[in-house]
């Protein structure tokens, strides 16, 4: 089988602070993307600009706001026979896009991939990483019956993207690529889920309390409901529930580990002020 040409895509809003870390490293595979496309979803800050300085980089604007919109937009631009979708703050390893090629020629009867990753500015992050396969993946497995695709580290053919793309919810109230994988799942195309396929990316402490956590898992049941998969629904509202008690308690234990080495750094400097 040839090698197909992948596209790859980073919606982005706002996100100066961690796209040049991404791109840094896109730009180090060993298989180049035949395309990156940076969705600059309204950005206020820096983030176009520094995408732009990136010659490999094709920088597109949605006007639109919503991540839904700039990845709609991202995949229907994109040429290639396989689009991957990454976030702005996802670190891939050197041989990812080399990964996700010999998994998609191996796989030619599977329509879309998506793969695993772990926190690289969080503590624990290897165990944070499995918590979130286990929760997103295994957990909602009875109700998707399939993995669920993770915008943080995916990819889709594009045939597939064509034949669900007018099917999908443009919805800023529900998770996108929950919903993707639902409209995948509906016109009987396979979703893989490959452990291989593994990147890092920022688990935003400083974005994401207890609060953010809350609207974010909100998502997924809607998800369910507005494609009519109603026991589904609420299955996943129990799951989301046992996923925000278990999301708090890290937050409250991990804010908690952080305050107390703040404290043990400040009493040093003053020790060694003194003395």
């Amino acid at each position: 089988m040839s090698e197909q040409r992948i596209s790859l895509i980073i919606p982005a809003y706002n996100e100066e602070r961690y796209l040049r870390g991404c791109l840094e490293l896109v730009k180090k595979q060993t298989l180049k993307p035949f395309e990156v496309i940076v969705v600059d979803n309204n950005s206020t800050d820096k983030t176009a600009a520094i995408a732009a300085k990136y010659d490999f980089v094709t920088v597109v604007r949605e006007s639109q706001q919503g991540r839904v919109y700039a990845q709609t937009t991202g995949f229907n631009r994109a040429r290639g026979e396989l689009i991957a979708r990454i976030d702005a703050d996802t670190h891939l390893p050197a041989n990812w896009v080399q990964e996700l090629a010999v998994i998609a020629a191996r796989k030619p009867q599977v329509a879309a991939f998506t793969g695993c990753g772990t926190f690289y500015d969080a503590p624990w992050p290897r165990f944070l990483g499995w918590v979130q396969v286990l929760i997103y993946q295994l957990l909602q497995w009875p109700a998707m019956r399939s993995a669920t695709l993770w915008g943080a580290t995916m990819a889709i053919r594009r045939e597939a993207w064509e034949r669900s793309k007018n099917h999908c919810h443009r919805r800023t109230d529900i998770d996108e690529d929950i919903d993707l994988t639902l409209q995948l799942r509906r016109q009987g195309l396979k979703v893989k889920f490959v452990p291989r396929l593994q990147s890092e990316m920022s688990l935003r402490r400083d974005q994401t309390g207890p609060r953010v956590v809350a609207q974010y898992l909100a998502t997924w049941p809607l998800d369910y409901v507005v494609n009519g998969r109603y026991f589904a629904a609420g299955y996943i509202a129990m799951l989301t529930g046992f996923t925000f008690v278990l999301t708090t308690i890290g937050w409250l234990v991990a804010s908690a580990k952080q305050k107390m080495a703040k404290r043990w750094m400040a009493f040093l400097v003053y020790n060694k002020q003194r003395s």
